[in-house]
């Protein structure tokens, strides 16, 4: 009889632990198509798809090439947003741990000397005592998938803010280049005037 209590209420905590609140996520669906129109690179012009192609191939201009690369080098949101990447990757590891138990050890170790006229056998002696504790500090059982939804949520805010890195990183290098092309219209038109 013992036995089947035993054996219930483990499958009892088998099954509670298998729930999860966690709400399952149903994409909505999209407006547009799934995927791009298939197109396969020229193979006589050498050209790729326009995804593969880095900006430093895109640009020409040497002036705006080392223009870029001094403002992404030097633009301070770029690197608060890179500082926002580590704080939140940071974050991520914090709260992945709370899946794992805390186990707490310590040890303490003492030598004591004890003098000839304290001592009951009335000859002096080193006293040793060791003591060692290792302990589980705290776990919390996760029946309804609070812990690993926390966990979820701080790995999506990771990605998001490594993503909005990114984006910031193109926008950086748009502008830039959208401004210097703005500079060289200017200079154009300044020039058509002066004749």
């Amino acid at each position: 009889m013992m036995r089947y209590k035993i054996l219930t209420t483990f499958l009892l905590l088998t099954v509670m632990l298998g729930c999860s609140m966690i709400p399952a996520y149903q994409r909505p669906d999209s407006p547009l198509a799934v995927t791009w129109p298939e197109q396969t690179p020229d193979p006589d012009t050498q050209v790729g798809f326009a995804a593969e192609i880095a900006w430093k191939d895109y640009i020409q201009s040497e002036v705006l090439h080392d223009l870029i690369e001094r403002v992404l080098e030097n633009n301070r949101d770029l690197r608060i947003a890179a500082l926002n990447i580590e704080q939140a990757q940071a974050t991520y590891r914090i709260q992945r741990t709370a899946l794992l138990p805390t186990i707490a050890a310590n040890g303490k170790a003492a030598r004591t000397g004890v003098p000839d006229d304290v001592s009951s056998t009335g000859r002096g002696y080193t006293a040793t005592s060791l003591n060692a504790n290792v302990a589980l500090a705290a776990y919390e059982l996760d029946f309804f998938g609070r812990v690993r939804s926390l966990n979820q949520a701080a790995l999506e805010a990771y990605l998001a803010t490594e993503e909005a890195w990114v984006s910031a990183r193109i926008s950086l290098i748009a502008e830039t280049a959208n401004a210097y092309l703005s500079l060289l219209a200017d200079q154009k038109t300044v020039t058509v005037v002066e004749r």
